[in-house]
């Protein structure tokens, strides 16, 4: 039987409050999340979200993306946009694309370098 994962997505505009925290942590823990891909992530991370691996896209602006992964969970082929807030990874043959906004925002020919 092939093993099943859960992928969440969720845009948590901040969220870096401690109660706010521990909510996404107990979400993860309740459905059993393997994978979350995080939209708007600011300072501070979630480097301590346990028994999770944190990969953070942050610009100078101080927000981005985050994919959050089972720690016994290898991302593969990470790419992270220079400018952008997006970010991608592979696992198990499986593409995933993590961006915190619409292209069409970005303005005049920065399509041709998003994923």
């Amino acid at each position: 039987m092939p093993e099943i994962h859960k992928i969440a997505t969720h845009n948590i505009n901040d969220m870096a409050t401690p109660p706010r925290r521990a909510m996404l942590e107990d979400f993860l823990q309740k459905y059993e999340i393997d994978i979350i891909l995080l939209q708007e992530v600011k300072w501070p991370l979630f480097d301590d979200i346990r028994g999770f691996t944190t990969y953070t896209n942050i610009m100078t602006t101080g927000r981005g993306t985050a994919i959050l992964t089972r720690d016994h969970i290898q991302l593969k082929n990470i790419v992270y946009h220079p400018t952008l807030r997006e970010m991608a990874a592979v696992f198990q043959n499986v593409t995933t694309v993590n961006i915190t906004h619409r292209l069409e925002q970005r303005g005049e020919g920065t399509e041709k370098t998003s994923f």
